[in-house]
């Protein structure tokens, strides 16, 4: 028997950029994802399946490291601004 490679599927991400030291709320990424969904549909035939699936991920809203405690408030004290 000879080795055989099936694609079973393809898929687009796209990523929006985000402005320096801006974070946009999670509903107006849900919205800007809708929208993409949607203009995806209008121009795409024969689509089986369309998704939104959100990256998340805790971060310090002072110095953007990621949160590595179970705190919701003192992040280990990874920046001045987190030690207060």
């Amino acid at each position: 028997m000879a080795k055989l490679t099936r694609i079973f599927g393809a898929y687009v991400k796209a990523e929006v950029p985000e402005p320096f030291g801006v974070v946009k709320n999670p509903e107006r990424w849900c919205r800007d994802a809708e929208a993409l969904e949607s203009e995806i549909k209008r121009h795409c035939d024969n689509l089986q399946n369309t998704s939104i699936e959100l990256e998340i991920e805790n971060i310090c809203e002072f110095c953007r490291s990621p949160w590595t405690e179970d705190s919701e408030a003192y992040n280990g004290g990874c920046c001045s601004e987190d030690k207060e």
